[in-house]
Parts: structure tokens; sequence; C-alpha cells
């Protein structure tokens, strides 16, 4: 056989696993989503239909962004930073059986809700979930272009069906923070000032940065450092200019702590779409503080893990896997519509060159289906996300260990 006639054949199976791996993991994210979010999305598709709020569309989270820009635009942003004044604002407007409401974002977030403060709701909605949609697939796209390759575009489009699904189920905005993160792993050594603009919007989501420092030291990004402290005490500033300093001061006083109480005594759907391990006890039934308890030993194991994991390689797609999967594992605060970031990585993860073992390919698709498996696991009393995260982590450092002391 000459060797392109065996090129040729090794293309061909090379196809072939490909169109069986996307279908797979297609089939997989349509049969979980199915059940999980169906008769959700379907009442969300008739109430957009019909006159009126109906009862679907404002219990999402979507109605916390577009009252923020409504009030911001009235001139009546603090009310939002007022937990207990907020929710009775929701009560006059959807009922006194409306269910508990929070704002729980920093002032400077305001700027990204205020275009969709001027529409009506469900007009503010459609546009809301399309332009962040867009948005997102640019960033995934700009990813997928510079670390993989136009054959590997079938599954990286099946794999984030479920992620998909799950942020337009929940009208939240994932598709924003993930775009941004992505962004900002597509450039961090590559265009500093664009991936520092990026973390500096992500400072909204703060407990999704808690990492970056640390990486952005290790790759030796100190332009980035710099900028990123310069944008975000730019959009600080500017949100003190266009709102006053009393909406800093009950964020710290009021909102933050209100956070952490519905963090340790929510229960039900809430702690339900939580990937990490902190929910995961929660769902298990112990109270909130022997879940965080729980969940600094779980920290204190993936930390050392991860920080192997980041010393064996100086590839930037690894570096952006160790980040997502390490980020996940250590945040006690984060959900399933967060995870926009980490399912792109996985996609490209899925059949990389460096690869080579299974379990890790096994285990990057089963985390893009994490979206909505995470809320089935924790539906049957078996939180297990936090351990499959961990359990690439832990394939990564070890196949790098291996490439690393071969003989």
């Amino acid at each position: 056989m000459t060797d392109t006639a065996a090129q040729h054949r090794k293309s061909g199976v090379q196809d072939a696993n490909i169109a069986i791996i996307a279908g797979l993991l297609a089939v997989l994210a349509v049969l979980s989503i199915i059940p999980t979010y169906l008769p959700r999305l379907t009442e969300l598709a008739i109430e957009m239909t019909q006159p009126g709020i109906g009862p679907t569309l404002a219990n999402s989270d979507f109605v916390n962004y577009w009252f923020a820009g409504n009030l911001a635009w009235r001139g009546e942003a603090l009310l939002l930073f007022d937990p207990q004044g907020y929710y009775q604002l929701l009560q006059s407007r959807f009922g006194e059986d409306y269910a508990p409401h929070i704002w729980s974002y920093p002032p400077h977030a305001l700027f990204v809700f205020l275009p969709f403060g001027i529409t009506s709701y469900k007009a503010g909605m459609a546009l809301f979930l399309a332009l962040t949609l867009i948005i997102y697939a640019h960033a995934a796209y700009q990813f997928h272009h510079r670390y993989s390759q136009s054959r590997y575009l079938p599954i990286f489009i099946a794999a984030h069906i479920a992620f998909v699904a799950t942020n337009l189920v929940s009208t939240q905005n994932g598709f924003l923070t993930g775009a941004l993160f992505l962004y900002f792993l597509t450039y961090f050594d590559r265009r500093p000032a664009v991936a520092a603009f990026c973390l500096a919007v992500l400072t909204i989501k703060p407990q999704l940065g808690i990492l970056i420092p640390f990486m952005l030291a290790y790759t030796r990004s100190w332009n980035v450092i710099t900028l990123t402290a310069l944008f975000s005490l730019a959009l600080i500033g500017a949100s003190i200019l266009a709102f006053g300093l009393d909406p800093w001061r009950d964020y710290w006083l009021n909102v933050l702590p209100v956070q952490s109480s519905v963090l340790s005594e929510w229960r039900g759907s809430f702690v339900m779409m939580m990937p990490t391990f902190f929910a995961a006890l929660r769902i298990l039934n112990f109270d909130g503080d022997t879940a965080l308890l729980g969940h600094v030993a779980f920290t204190l194991l993936c930390l050392p893990i991860a920080v192997y994991s980041l010393t064996r390689t100086r590839n930037p797609l690894e570096i952006s896997f160790v980040l997502m999967l390490a980020t996940f594992c250590i945040t006690p605060y984060a959900f399933n519509y967060d995870m926009g970031a980490l399912v792109t990585v996985a996609a490209i993860f899925i059949l990389s060159e460096h690869n080579s073992p299974r379990i890790l390919a096994i285990l990057s698709g089963v985390i893009c289906l994490s979206p909505v498996w995470v809320f089935l696991l924790a539906a049957a009393s078996l939180p297990l996300t936090p351990i499959i995260l961990l359990a690439a982590l832990i394939a990564f450092g070890r196949q790098h260990s291996q490439r690393a002391y071969r003989p």
C-alpha cells in the first residue's frame, strides 16, 4: 500500500470516528435535554407568543437583568442593592406568591444590562439571549480556530448542545460570561489588551476568576495583569460616576451577606444546578457549615493536583483546560450555566492530538454533557460532577507525568 493510500485510509477512519463521536454526543445531549428542559422550553416558547408576561417568563432569571436595566435608566438602581425592597418590588409586579429573587452582581454589572432595560420584557429577553449567543458562538469559533482544525467541527458543535439548552432554559448570562472567558483564553498571550478588557468585564462574576491571577503569573503575562487592573478600576470608577457610591456600600453590606445565606441555606433546584463539591454535600443533606468545611478539604486536595498539572505544560490549550477544570473544582459558587468556556475547551480536547489516553477523551465528553447531567445526577442524589472534574484533572496530570518521564 502506498503512503498516499495509507494516508487516505487513515483520514477515512478518523472521519468515521469523528462522525460517531459527534453523533453520540448529540444523541446523549438531546436525550438528556428532553426530560430535563423540554417542558420549560415549551412553556417559555408558548408564553412568548401570548399577551402579557406569563408565570414561566416572570419566574426566569432574566427578570433581574430587565429590572436592573429598567431601574438604572430611571435613576433607581440603588433599590437593587436592598434585597428586601427589591423583592417587594417584584411581588408588587408579579404577585405576593412570587418566588424569591435577589440581585447578586456588583454595581458595574449594570452597564451590561442597561440596553435591555429600555425594551419591553419579552423583546429584551429575546434580544439578550440572541445577542449573547452570537457573541458566545464567535468566541467559541475564535478559540476553535486557534487550537483546532476544521475536521473537529462536528464534535465541536455537538458538544455544545447541552450547554446552549441549559442557558436558554435558565435565561441566564452564561453565553456572555463564557464568551468573555474564551476571548481571554484565546488572546491572553497574543492580544493582551483584548484579554484584559474581557477579564475586567468578567469581574461581574468574580468567583469564576479566582485562579486567573495565578495562571497569568505562571505564564508571566504581566501586561495582562496590569491592563486588567486598569480596566477594572475604570469600570468601577465609571459606575461610581453613573450611580454613586451608595450601590457599592450596599453591595458589600447587604447583597453579599444575603448571597452567603442563600448559598448555605437554600435547597431545591437552586443547589441542584451547581457542579461544585459544596453543592454536592448540600444535596446530600449536609448543613452549610459542614458543606463548607468539606469543600475546603476538597479544595486542598485539588490545588496541588492543579498546580502539578499546570507545571507540566506550557501549551496554551492545556493551560486553559487545567484552569477551567481547577476553577470549577475550587470555587464553591458556580452553576451549570457558567460552564460555557469549560465545555468549549473540553470539546476541543476530546480529539486533541495531546489526548492519547482514552479516559481523558471520555471524561472530556462527559464534561460537555455536564450542564444537563449535573441536574440529572443531583435529582438522583448522585452529585458526581465535581468528582468527574477532579478525575479529568488527575487524568491530565497523570498523562503528562508519563510523557515527561517516558524512557
